[in-house]
């Protein structure tokens, strides 16, 4: 409800959990291997489309962040992909989501593992900003992590008008001026010029902790669906 203040705790219990959600496993924390990661071709070196970021630390979570948001003198590469290879702990205050600055179309798979401590401030706040037409966020588990924004904030992803998030988890605090989400803020109607009218899908996917919005609406998977599709979600 708009000019309401909601608030809604929810505790996640492995008993409550979907068979086909993997669970957060144990830490399993590697030395920095510096910070540009190693581009795996896939087996196919002739196709460029199937190659991914192997991102086994901190650093290199960075890196692939100004990679797809471009910097001074790098642009933006918003289909990238990225597998992550190791749990990672986040010791930095200074992260930007990825696709803050261009919606993300890439593949982001984390593969099961967990990124613990993960703490955002800002306008609006997400682990990614925004999600569109052929990205897809899969398998990655943020654990322990403090999102606030004085607009929007979301665990996984702040928005989407499009792509697929999947057997993702969220567990920690959420708190947003207006709109908030333990897994995606706001999911809308977008737009791609090949295949017109799009929404986005949110499956398999689960959230434990506080979720808050001061002002506008807020949800455990989402706190405010213009349009789009959840399936099979726990809270």
């Amino acid at each position: 409800m708009k000019n309401l203040k909601k608030r809604l705790l929810s505790c996640l219990s492995a008993a409550a959990m979907l068979a086909t959600v993997s669970t957060p496993s144990l830490p399993s924390f590697v030395a920095d291997a510096g910070t540009a990661p190693i581009l795996n071709n896939n087996g196919t070196p002739n196709d460029k489309t199937d190659d991914y970021y192997e991102i086994q630390n901190e650093e290199q979570l960075f890196w692939f962040a100004d990679l797809v948001n471009g910097t001074d003198d790098k642009e933006a590469v918003t289909n990238a992909n990225a597998h992550l290879k190791a749990d990672i702990k986040m010791r930095r205050d200074d992260w930007e989501s990825i696709g803050a600055t261009h919606s993300f179309n890439g593949i982001f798979d984390g593969e099961g593992h967990n990124i613990f401590n993960l703490k955002q401030t800002g306008e609006s706040v997400g682990f990614f900003h925004n999600l569109s037409v052929g990205g897809q966020i899969l398998r990655v588990h943020l654990v322990d992590c403090f999102m606030d924004g004085t607009d929007d904030a979301a665990g996984i992803c702040t928005s989407m008008g499009g792509g697929m998030i999947s057997e993702c988890s969220f567990t920690g605090v959420v708190d947003a001026g207006l709109r908030a989400g333990g897994i995606v803020a706001y999911m809308y109607r977008g737009y791609d010029k090949e295949t017109g009218a799009t929404t986005g899908t949110i499956r398999f996917c689960t959230c434990g902790g506080s979720v808050i919005a001061e002002e506008m609406d807020a949800g455990g998977i989402c706190g405010d669906c213009e349009a789009g599709l959840l399936h099979a979600c726990v809270t």
